[in-house]
């Protein structure tokens, strides 16, 4: 019988008795363990076992609750724009479907002049400040 300090699933480490043949087996099977792990350090940048599983990198946007709550951002969204002025909506519109048009264009596209437009887009951003107030920054 020869003792060994074995250590345990759970981190302890204790000194049993075992035959040599356990013990051969033991250390074998520890020695492989050891060469495994460091051929994988040696073959691995990134430790998944080190990783936090949190966030929105690792988020399943495919669940039901990912497009439910994308349907009421975007019932939200379409509200703020009904609570507008028909000539509000409609530039800020132009605005979504082409975001590189300028206000010059703009003013061109409406017939009004350009600070007309700067006026109302300064407006809309006010009542977009109220109608989200959680969303604005401080």
């Amino acid at each position: 019988m020869v003792k060994i300090d074995y250590r345990f699933a759970d981190g302890h480490v204790e000194s049993i008795e075992v035959t040599e043949e356990v013990a051969e087996f033991i250390v074998a099977s520890n020695k492989e363990e050891h060469a495994l792990e460091e051929r994988e350090r040696y073959h691995t940048g990134i430790y998944l076992d080190a990783s936090e599983y949190e966030g929105e990198w690792f988020a399943d946007n495919d669940t039901p609750e990912y497009f439910y709550n994308l349907l009421e951002e975007e019932e939200r969204v379409e509200a703020f724009i009904s609570s507008l002025e028909e000539h509000e909506q409609r530039r800020l519109r132009l605005k979504m479907d082409e975001p590189s048009l300028s206000y010059t264009k703009i003013a061109d596209i409406e017939g009004v002049n350009e600070s007309s437009i700067r006026r109302c887009f300064a407006r809309i951003a006010e009542k977009y400040k109220n109608f989200f107030p959680t969303l604005m920054p401080n």
